[in-house]
């Protein structure tokens, strides 16, 4: 028994009629009586009562109708939704993101996501950049979006948003009066850093404004960007951060542009060969989303 089969009694057993079933099916009359014939061998019930001058269902007919209507039913609805997973507007979808990532980019994007794909379960998880390497290579994650470069062998990169990187200072520090810092000005500062292995892309992207310079002395390492922003209104240090994250500091810490402007990049990186339609999907609305996109 195919489904052809039971699509062709289902447009009989509706129309009641060979000749608009084969119509409506877009095929000669000719075969559809044969295909009805044949199903109706293969049951070992006839189906139809035939005249030349009507057609109905017998009672074993009434009864392979409901359950052929639902069989068809449930074949189309799961037809409908591969074809929607196939577009990646359908289906599951983890991603894993940097906190700094939620101060702008993140709830852009799942919003414009929402509305383009509203049937897909987006599970959203912040971690770290190093966290989100590790998910991704286990098969737990299917994006992350991470901050700078990583190059980790095994995943793919792309460069999604692109921001200054500036001074984040106590309120009452001496170099507040200037325009602007230079990375040597900061070199003899105490600086509350973020842990390499946990971070290493945003670390890096700290330690290049420091090329050719001593580097300052750490006075702590904090994870969370938030928390490096209370120890800097607590007059313990001084600490770098994307220009979204430090838009949110407290009153009593200003921002001092660097000279050189230091930029920093927001990238999402995916394991090789292994992006669903989903994804790649999401990867397209943060591209749309993105205010300065760089190529």
């Amino acid at each position: 028994m195919e489904i052809r089969q039971l699509r062709y009694f289902a447009a009989v057993a509706e129309e009641l009629h060979f000749g608009r079933a084969a119509e409506r099916l877009h095929i000669s009359q000719a075969p559809l009586s044969a295909q009805i014939q044949k199903l109706e061998r293969e049951i070992g019930h006839q189906l139809f009562y035939r005249t030349t001058r009507s057609v109905s269902l017998t009672s074993q007919g009434h009864e392979f109708y409901e359950r052929c209507s639902n069989i068809i039913g449930e074949i189309d609805e799961i037809t409908s939704g591969l074809h929607l997973i196939a577009k990646g507007k359908a289906g599951d979808l983890h991603i894993g993101f940097v906190s700094s990532a939620s101060y702008g980019l993140i709830p852009q994007a799942v919003r414009r996501f929402r509305e383009l794909a509203p049937d897909v379960n987006l599970h959203l998880e912040p971690m770290t950049s190093g966290e989100q390497a590790e998910k991704l290579r286990e098969g737990q994650l299917e994006l992350g979006i991470v901050r700078g470069e990583h190059k980790v062998p095994g995943l793919s990169e792309e460069r999604i948003f692109t921001e200054e990187i500036v001074a984040c200072l106590p309120g009452d520090h001496r170099l507040t009066t200037q325009p602007e810092v230079s990375p040597a000005q900061l070199t003899k500062e105490p600086l509350i850093f973020f842990p390499p292995r946990e971070m290493p892309g945003y670390a890096s992207e700290i330690q290049a404004i420091f090329a050719g310079l001593p580097f300052p002395q750490v006075y702590t390492r904090i994870i969370q960007q938030e928390n490096a922003l209370g120890l800097v209104a607590a007059g313990l240090g001084f600490t770098l951060l994307s220009d979204s994250v430090a838009a949110f500091a407290p009153t009593n810490v200003h921002l001092s542009r660097i000279s050189g402007t230091p930029r920093s990049t927001l990238n999402v990186v995916w394991l090789e060969g292994q992006e669903s339609p989903a994804a790649q999907h999401f990867r397209s609305v943060l591209r749309e989303v993105s205010p300065s996109l760089k190529p």
